[in-house]
């Protein structure tokens, strides 16, 4: 399994989507999130996290090459 840690990129919106809008995945995660998650949702929070204060906000993305091909099967 292939993993990284990098910075978000707008590319990333539909990936994002495809995962938050897995109900099992959510069912995992905090409170909050819409569902379905949209890609929109996703160039929102992107968005956000490209410009937001790096001294201030952990904006990075956890990748995982094998996960995200799962998810889109």
């Amino acid at each position: 399994m292939i993993c990284k840690i990098r910075k978000w990129k707008l590319s990333d919106a539909k990936d994002l989507a495809i995962a938050l809008s897995n109900r099992k995945i959510q069912d995992n995660l905090r409170d909050g999130l819409p569902y379905p998650y949209t890609e929109q949702d996703g160039m929102y929070y992107i968005s956000s996290m490209i410009f937001a204060d790096e001294n201030e906000t952990l904006n990075r993305l956890h990748t995982m090459q094998r996960l995200a091909e799962c998810l889109k099967k």
